[in-house]
């Protein structure tokens, strides 16, 4: 029998349909549901989030509400920072309009709202007397990307009040914070005073590889047994593929095997760092593979992770948690991380891999030989990572939130 906490009813709110934050907003769901709530879920695809709890815990089915939330009309007012702050009110407004029809059709009105992805409800100027009265609902989220809590800006000094995108957790309706990175904890529970701050396990979904999926299958061929290094997911330029492509040219002497798995987020490159990766792509090297198209399932996400000797992690201006770890952690595959901040700390404490700057060329190159030629003395805790970022993880956190008043 599940305990009875104060809050039984709860609405989750999720803009993202894809990648982590789909395999997020399921297993958020999925625990709310076990500890017995009932749930109103605001998302892009509710037909899709139904079929999934059918399959996956049908007994919940008469306890879920889903319905469907995307971004509102986004402004196109020029000056970003305006615009910015427009599209969050939007967002604030619209999600407490659907809540308001969803309350009347079902009876169900929640008595805390969780945003699985906080980030995109945060902005500077907005003051909280206004957000209470736009969204009259106790709220709490997952901060995804702390960033200030990790790097000393610019002017922090006067990023205080109305100019501190954290001013909103000052709200009387703001009832708690969850972050992946633990350590932040310290520094945003005294920012946020008598409020708590729950630390989230950065889990991943680990299905079952997919044996047939047809890219893990030719990379298998065409690799000819060399040791395989992968750069996976969408190939945003601050993953460090520029960086990847430059080693793989320049250490093509190696009996290694680069692989490029992913969409190319083409906005994030110039013109010439595009026509640079395109240029390598038509020479079609024999030591590198590249699919840059989204990858379909986890399932398939994972029979790439499976591939791999060691997965290429040393992100750019990168400070936060990844889930790659967990997936590395679960597949027993070596990271290569850059120095400093979350990531890092997790791989030394775990003896996951190794850290170097990031776009350091050499020093890539020096991690890659040490973890392939098995030249190291490192002892990976992998049940111990996945210890702590687990599913029961998870539950332990939902259960203080919902104990809250």
């Amino acid at each position: 029998m599940n305990k009875a906490y104060k809050i039984k009813t709860i609405a989750l709110v999720d803009l993202y349909w894809e990648g982590h934050y789909l395999t997020y907003l399921k297993t958020f769901a999925k625990t709310l549901l076990e500890l017995g709530c009932d749930l109103i879920v605001l998302c892009p695809q509710p037909v899709m989030l139904n079929d999934w709890i059918e399959n996956n815990c049908p007994e919940y089915k008469k306890n879920i509400y889903v319905y469907e939330m995307s971004d509102p009309k986004l402004s196109k007012i020029e000056i970003s920072k305006i615009r910015s702050i427009i599209n969050i009110v939007r967002r604030w407004k619209k999600t407490a309009s659907i809540l308001r029809n969803v309350s009347k059709e079902t009876g169900k009105n929640p008595e805390l709202v969780f945003f699985a992805a906080l980030d995109d409800f945060l902005e500077i100027l907005i003051p909280t007397p206004y957000l209470n009265w736009i969204f009259p609902y106790k709220w709490s989220g997952l901060y995804l990307q702390p960033i200030n809590f990790r790097l000393h800006k610019k002017c922090s000094f006067i990023r205080k009040g109305l100019l501190d995108r954290n001013n909103l957790f000052s709200s009387k309706l703001c009832r708690s914070v969850a972050v992946l990175d633990e350590g932040i904890i310290t520094r945003l529970q005294k920012k946020i005073k008598s409020k708590t701050v729950s630390l989230f396990p950065d889990f991943a979904d680990n299905s079952v590889p997919d044996i047939k999926y047809a890219v893990a299958n030719e990379i298998r061929k065409i690799s000819h047994g060399r040791k395989i290094v992968g750069l996976l997911g969408a190939l945003q330029k601050r993953k460090g593929i520029l960086t990847l492509l430059n080693l793989a040219q320049k250490y093509n002497h190696e009996d290694w095997f680069f692989i490029f798995c992913g969409k190319i987020i083409k906005e994030d490159f110039t013109p010439e760092e595009l026509n640079y990766i395109d240029t390598i792509k038509e020479l079609s090297p024999d030591n590198c593979y590249f699919y840059n198209d989204y990858i379909p399932s986890e399932t398939q996400f994972n029979a790439l992770v499976e591939l791999c000797d060691v997965i290429f992690s040393v992100y750019e201006d990168f400070y936060y948690s990844s889930n790659m770890l967990a997936k590395a952690a679960y597949f027993k595959k070596w990271v290569i991380v850059n120095n400093g901040f979350c990531m890092y700390e997790r791989v030394r404490q775990f003896q996951l891999g190794l850290s170097v700057e990031s776009g350091d060329i050499k020093g890539c190159y020096e991690a890659l030989r040490h973890l392939l030629n098995n030249d190291i003395d490192l002892h990976p805790n992998y049940k111990g990572y996945l210890d702590l970022h687990s599913e029961q993880r998870l539950k332990d956190a939902f259960e203080c939130i919902l104990d809250q008043q």
